[in-house]
């Protein structure tokens, strides 16, 4: 069987002859993103051991039924019906963090989504941002997606949550430090991030969307089957234990959690709870 590094690396690699395909045609990043994005709406990601391949998926929906009122949705913890286009802007909540900040850098970043959603929706021109990621498909497809925005000071960096190393941010005062669904891979968790993050001399504002709400509140509605999810997969059951512990003791504050804050009913899993983590400066 293969470990999720393996088949993160062939994820990207099926991902990017997609991206090749689309790049031929588009020259605007946020063009380049939508028609990923449609693409991936009606196909499937599959693997058979030694490759990673797309295979046609159920046809999407039209546009207009999109408007019908027949999603069943978590927000904020609770079920809802809701339209099918309804989600949260994470992209305009990180810009919104960015202002102040002179490095921006996310953890898991695979072709840097996050960061292009957040630079989109009008995060600061003056930071730089790195997108760290252990799969070097992700990073590549990245670095040329980069390109497509030269006002973006953009780069990369190879990071394994396994053996977790930091890119030298020496030269920033104040960074935004954020994950999206990232810390699940760590089984136990590996507190060795915190106390890299700790080391960092200038001061730290840490977001980690992640789907761990069951872990902050065991008996919130959705928070049972959020842990089983968890289980089948192998993935991460202690993150919000070691943060408030180890993490702790490193010199790291939750400042505040936002839990479930949207996701679908049927996969708990992409219901995601935000972790706001302070880390004051030793500049």
């Amino acid at each position: 069987m293969q470990d999720w590094a393996t088949r993160y690396d062939l994820f990207w690699t099926a991902r990017t002859k997609v991206f090749d395909e689309i790049l031929a045609e588009e020259h605007s990043l946020a063009r380049v993103q939508a028609r990923f994005d449609d693409y991936e709406r009606h196909h499937q990601m599959k693997s058979d051991g030694a490759t990673s391949f797309y295979v046609e998926g159920p046809p999407p929906p039209d546009a207009i039924s999109t408007l019908e009122i027949n999603d069943q949705l978590i927000v904020a913890g609770t079920s809802i019906r809701a339209p099918a286009l309804l989600d949260f802007r994470r992209d305009r909540l990180l810009a919104r963090m960015s202002k102040e900040m002179d490095c921006v850098i996310e953890l898991g970043a695979g072709y840097g989504r996050q960061i292009f959603d957040m630079w989109l929706a009008g995060a600061t021109k003056t930071a730089r941002y790195i997108a760290c990621d252990y799969s070097r498909s992700g990073l590549a497809l990245a670095a040329r997606l980069a390109r497509l925005e030269p006002e973006l000071q953009f780069e990369t960096a190879a990071f394994d949550l396994r053996d977790p190393v930091l890119p030298n941010l020496d030269a920033y005062g104040n960074i935004l430090l954020f994950s999206a669904a990232t810390m699940i891979y760590s089984q136990p968790f590996n507190t060795d991030i915190f106390k890299a993050i700790a080391a960092i001399k200038g001061s730290v504002t840490c977001i980690f969307f992640e789907p761990f709400g069951f872990q902050v509140n065991a008996s919130a509605p959705h928070s049972k089957a959020q842990q089983l999810q968890m289980l089948a997969n192998g993935w991460n059951l202690d993150f919000y234990e070691k943060l408030t512990g180890k993490g702790a003791e490193y010199g790291l504050e939750v400042i505040a959690i936002a839990q479930d804050l949207i996701g679908a009913v049927e996969s708990p899993v992409q219901v995601l709870t935000a972790f706001v983590v302070s880390k004051p400066g030793q500049m």
